[in-house]
């Protein structure tokens, strides 16, 4: 043992290390337990027939797909122009941004 304690560094080195895994230990042995989910994760969707991998909520009706409110816009980037021209927003090219001086 005399002759291994020069790579640890010497008894102060051996105390660390013992300290070291007693905190792990214990640090091991009062972690919490991990949340069971309360439903099965495999059980929460369903892969669509013939759509290449979609999956759909096992609690919407079958074959109830995502319906769309304006058929212009069914992603958020089309949501977001349509509320552009929609409200008559519009940039100012001619006037650019400057900084207060004060």
């Amino acid at each position: 043992m005399e002759d291994y304690l020069h790579y640890v560094g010497g008894t102060v080195g051996i105390a660390a290390l013992t300290g070291a895994a007693a905190a792990t230990a214990i640090y091991m042995a009062c972690s919490p337990t991990p949340i069971s989910p309360p439903v099965d994760i495999d059980d929460q969707s369903c892969e669509i027939p013939n759509s290449g991998g979609a999956r759909q909520s096992r609690l919407a009706p079958p074959g109830g797909f995502t319906s769309f409110l304006y058929e212009d816009a069914k992603t958020l980037y089309e949501m977001m122009h349509r509320g552009h021209k929609i409200s008559g927003w519009y940039t100012f090219t001619r006037i650019y941004y400057s900084f207060i001086n004060s």
